[in-house]
């Protein structure tokens, strides 16, 4: 088993993070991958660190900055279709939720302290349904 990660398995695992950190102190950029560490670092005299390694092949800088750029690229683009597929599923049971809230009329329109909102309360949908139904809800 070699030591360095393979990228594209954290990536689809989206167990890597990555960061773009300065140090304005030192004047150094740091390329961080948590969970592994530092894969680049450019120091404020213009060294240029991969994984440790001062670089002299300028190659060697070109393919780490793939590395890098490719890792987080994969990961923001999967981090962003979930949250993006989180939004439309909330969106989607919100809106039977209102609609449920809708046949109740009025009431569902109501707060607990008397006043009319625009929208159907949707947390207080269970409750009319329980009301309906002859049910008891138990608070958790």
């Amino acid at each position: 088993m070699t030591d360095e990660p393979d990228l594209g398995e954290l990536t689809r695992d989206l167990t890597i993070v990555s960061q773009l950190t300065n140090n304005m102190a030192a004047g150094d950029i740091s390329f961080v991958i948590n969970g592994y560490g530092e894969v680049i670092k450019v120091k404020g005299n213009g060294d240029i660190f991969v994984k440790g390694n001062l670089i002299t092949n300028d190659m060697e800088v070109v393919e780490a900055f793939k590395e890098f750029f490719g890792a987080s690229k994969s990961y923001n683009n999967a981090w962003y279709d979930t949250a993006a597929q989180m939004s439309r599923n909330a969106d989607y049971y919100r809106g039977l939720v209102v609609k449920i809230g809708k046949m109740f009329g009025k009431e569902a329109y109501i707060s607990d302290d008397g006043s009319i909102q625009d929208d159907v309360l949707c947390a207080k949908v269970p409750e009319l349904v329980a009301a309906k139904l002859g049910l008891i809800l138990l608070e958790e």
